[in-house]
């Protein structure tokens, strides 16, 4: 039993390393992307920045998606910095929490997953519990 579970592993694994091998950015893009990132971190705390940028190394494709989601966000409704903070907050760690799969290849049960972890983690009222819920559906529907 324990063999199949680490071969099940293993090729899971090896299947998001293709994945993330799949996508790379034109020295254009990348350049965009890493202004977007200074951007809307400009008036954020620095762990923020950082934590944009080390999901970019991990993961540019999400870090893109959510550049972009931010900047929409911006432009479409002038969300305020606070609110920002909390969007790249939950969507970061879910993408961590879900071992650096792309946000395309993110299960409902990986999202529901998520949310029991983060809701049993969590010592703050259901009200915070209810907006990382939120935020998490926004995200599905550009996707």
């Amino acid at each position: 039993m324990n063999i199949l579970l680490t071969q099940s592993q293993n090729k899971i694994d090896s299947l998001q390393k293709a994945d993330q091998q799949q996508y790379t950015l034109s020295p254009l893009k990348e350049k965009i992307l890493k202004e977007s990132i200074l951007s809307i971190c400009k008036y954020q705390k620095t762990f923020i920045r950082r934590s944009l940028e080390k999901l970019y190394e991990n993961s540019p494709n999400n870090t893109e998606i959510i550049c972009k989601y931010i900047i929409a966000e911006q432009n479409e409704i002038n969300i305020k910095e606070s609110t920002k903070e909390g969007k790249i907050k939950v969507l970061v760690d879910l993408v961590k929490f879900v071992s650096v799969k792309d946000f395309a290849n993110i299960t409902k049960e990986d999202i529901f997953a998520y949310l029991k972890i983060r809701k049993y983690l969590s010592n703050t009222s259901p009200s915070s519990f209810k907006s990382n819920v939120v935020e998490l559906s926004s995200i599905t529907l550009i996707i």
